[in-house]
């Protein structure tokens, strides 16, 4: 998974939900150290193994013994020392930096990476057959912009933790600021979400985090100006189409059932698709007619760039104006299925949830982000 999504959290988790939680968990971070260190920091090394080696020291391997250790971002691995682990791996031995003891060893590894080692093993970068003995069980951690359902429990959980570290009564969102946290890419994911709420807890002056408590860069997203230089004039620029009249004819295009994420993403999918072809592939002109900045695009287009195209998008942006920013496009959107899942559930919440396919505490928010009253 990317950086920041918990891959250190999650193998703790494993570990201290396993026969072996009252035995040591062990960390080591490969991409820290140099290859040397990083040898010497795994296996250990003897007295004199090398200059400053003034005794003799035990390697993460020996100090996490019955228990588990975990090695992060093992993609950063020299390959010399690839074949050292891959070593022990299949004999469950090794031995120490400049010793010629063999040691024996009992550990569960779990390994993490942030690159796609499949491509770093076509690319020459990455031992195959180390890639095959790591790879038994194998846990994808999506980024935080894929699975924005946890972002309010997540919140919730950062807010507690730092209003009682820093000794203040236990902050709240403001909606408004919930809203732009939705709306955010999130490339630091949770790691990232957790700093801004620290920060948030810090600055703010009262109850609630305000968005002027929030970065710059998730309280203003990047929107073409009103305004464009040309030539050391201001220039007016055209304002984005709104999504009104194309709204039924993309309505009626959506398959019974769908779910509300499925939607969204399909119209997501279109119209930065029809925005790359309108700008010659250029991703900074897509990104400027979709009132996008070019790294929020590049987010957004990330998910989409190595599928096929869906049908159902290419049907979509068809009947998508020229100028349609896309955040009030998908906002239209969501607004109209969450007023259908309403009516259709006659106002209870928890049967549009279901109708739509999100959770519960998620239609919550969205109904107070549209201003939507269940009972009307």
């Amino acid at each position: 998974g990317e950086s920041g999504t918990g891959k250190e959290l999650a193998a703790q988790a494993i570990h201290y939900n396993s026969p072996r939680s009252d035995k040591p968990f062990v960390a080591v971070n490969c991409s820290a150290l140099t290859p040397t260190l990083l040898e010497s920091e795994l296996f250990g090394h003897e007295k004199g193994a090398f200059t400053d080696a003034r005794t003799s020291r035990a390697g993460r391997f020996e100090l996490a013994d019955t228990g588990t250790l975990f090695l992060d971002e093992v993609g950063e691995m020299a390959p010399d020392l690839q074949v050292k682990l891959l070593r022990v791996l299949q004999e469950r031995r090794f031995e120490r930096v400049g010793g010629g003891q063999s040691r024996k060893v009992d550990v569960r590894l779990i390994t993490a990476t942030n690159r796609n080692l499949k491509q770093e093993v076509a690319k020459g970068r990455f031992r195959e057959d180390l890639f095959y003995r790591l790879n038994v069980v194998h846990l994808h951690l999506p980024p935080l912009r894929e699975k924005l359902d946890d972002l309010p429990i997540l919140a919730d959980h950062f807010l507690k933790l730092y209003s009682e570290e820093s000794g203040l009564p236990t902050r709240v969102l403001a909606r408004e600021t919930l809203r732009l946290l939705f709306d955010y890419g999130w490339p630091g994911n949770v790691r990232e979400l957790g700093n801004v709420i620290e920060r948030g807890v810090v600055l703010s002056s009262g109850p609630e985090i305000r968005p002027e408590d929030l970065p710059e860069e998730i309280r203003r997203p990047g929107r073409p100006p009103a305004i464009a230089a040309e030539s050391g004039n201001l220039k007016a620029c055209p304002a984005p189409a709104e999504p009104t009249a194309w709204l039924l004819k993309a309505r009626r295009l959506l398959p019974e059932g769908l779910s509300l994420e499925a939607a969204l993403s399909a119209l997501e999918e279109g119209l930065l698709r029809a925005a790359l072809a309108a700008g010659g592939g250029v991703q900074s002109r897509a990104a400027e007619a979709l009132g996008l900045k070019k790294n929020s695009f590049k987010y957004k287009w990330d998910k989409y760039a190595d599928r096929e195209p869906d049908p159902l998008a290419l049907a979509l942006a068809e009947e998508a104006p020229a100028g349609l920013a896309l955040t009030p496009a998908l906002e239209a959107l969501e607004e109209t299925l969450l007023k259908e899942a309403l009516e259709l559930a006659g106002g209870v919440q928890s049967r549009a949830a279901d109708f739509l396919g999100i959770k519960k505490n998620l239609m919550k928010y969205k109904l107070d982000k549209y201003n939507l009253n269940p009972k009307a």
